[in-house]
């Protein structure tokens, strides 16, 4: 093969095994897979989406189906944002599209010092960024849930 028109980290290939597999949780199902994969996103020079050039090194990334953890396509950091699985988290331990539970530290603890509470937040990705188009918090998870589905019902145009 030719030589990469940029030079690669020493660690490079062992910081992306770190990344995709323990963080973002990316299954591939074999060593020689997770390496044509990594062969293929480091020779990627454009999005195999929309086929644009990517603007840094940062802009290229591992699409995945959240359900599955299965690799689809190297691309931007664009493209990646606008699959539709990407509204539940893969870090979300509730399961529940744009809601995730939070606990923070109080001087008035509920318990060991601990409070709990749930966020509803919806961003958009308007203009090449994120915007928060709303961010609603609640004590309980059946109060979220309400306040969720009200807003969708009455906001349908963020979800065509």
């Amino acid at each position: 093969m030719d030589k990469l028109p940029f030079e690669l980290s020493k660690y490079h290939h062992v910081r992306k095994v770190n990344d995709w597999c323990n963080r973002q949780h990316i299954l591939f199902e074999t060593e020689a897979n997770f390496n044509s994969w990594y062969k293929r996103y480091i020779w990627s020079q454009n999005c195999e989406i929309c086929l644009a050039e990517y603007k840094n090194s940062a802009d290229r990334q591992i699409d995945h189906c959240h359900e599955t953890l299965l690799p689809r396509a190297v691309c931007c950091r664009k493209c990646n944002a606008r699959r539709k699985d990407k509204e539940i988290n893969v870090n979300n331990k509730l399961g529940m599209k744009y809601i995730w539970e939070d606990t923070y530290s109080t001087c008035s603890p509920d318990i060991n010092g601990v409070r709990k509470h749930y966020t509803f937040e919806i961003r958009r990705l308007i203009d090449g960024k994120y915007k928060r188009i709303i961010i609603r918090k609640r004590r309980s998870l059946e109060e979220i849930i309400k306040v969720r589905d009200d807003w969708v019902a009455s906001h349908p145009q963020y979800f065509t």
